[in-house]
């Protein structure tokens, strides 16, 4: 019991790790973390579109990250490496930050949405799906989606090949969430591709 106690509380204590990280490295376009036991110490690897934004001037960002991982969560001797990302365009974590920053300087949601679906498109996805909720005119909530492709949403591919980011954006109208899958290049032999793009927009009560 004290074994299974030890991991659940490791990966409850890894999970508060990763949230936290996304949270404080929005900006940096942070796009996924792995966090694995090394003999000397936890390997945090964090894979980001800005990698500058976390290392920080002279280092001295990632020393306080790392000087935090150590106090508050009691890391013992984690050695933190940043990387960029060889397709930005293909990290949808990365990009639902992107989309949530651009709604929040005031970009039109359609003109985002589009110009992000087919830079994901170009990069060589099969697939991608953008969907932006919440109140973004002083209109009623609204769902837009925008698809192209070929998305999945369940069976065991789910995960392996459809990626899921998510944000949120706060605009003077309240909270906007954004969700952006991506299934990856490399097509599957029972996949049915659909060529056209579609959009389609509902209110939300």
């Amino acid at each position: 019991m004290l074994v299974k106690k030890y991991f659940v509380d490791k990966g409850f204590r890894y999970a508060m790790i990763k949230d936290q990280l996304f949270k404080n490295l929005r900006s940096a376009g942070l796009a996924r973390v792995e966090i694995a036991q090394a003999p000397l110490g936890t390997r945090i690897i964090l894979y980001a579109q800005r990698p500058g934004l976390v290392i920080g001037q002279r280092g001295n960002s990632i020393q306080a990250l790392t000087g935090e991982l150590e106090k508050k969560y009691k890391i013992e001797n984690p050695h933190v490496l940043v990387y960029g990302l060889d397709q930005p365009n293909l990290e949808p974590q990365a990009l639902a930050f992107g989309i949530a920053e651009q709604l929040e300087r005031g970009m039109y949601f359609r003109k985002i949405a589009n110009t992000t679906l087919n830079n994901i498109m170009q990069s060589g996805a099969r697939g991608a799906e953008i969907i932006i909720r919440g109140r973004l005119s002083i209109a009623k909530s609204r769902m837009a989606r925008f698809t192209t492709g070929v998305i999945y949403k369940s069976g065991m591919v789910l995960g392996k090949q459809t990626e899921l980011g998510k944000a949120s954006a706060l605009l003077k109208e309240g909270l906007v969430g954004v969700k952006v899958r991506i299934t990856k290049p490399g097509v599957p032999v029972d996949a049915v591709l659909v060529k056209q793009q579609r959009e389609s927009e509902q209110v939300v009560a």
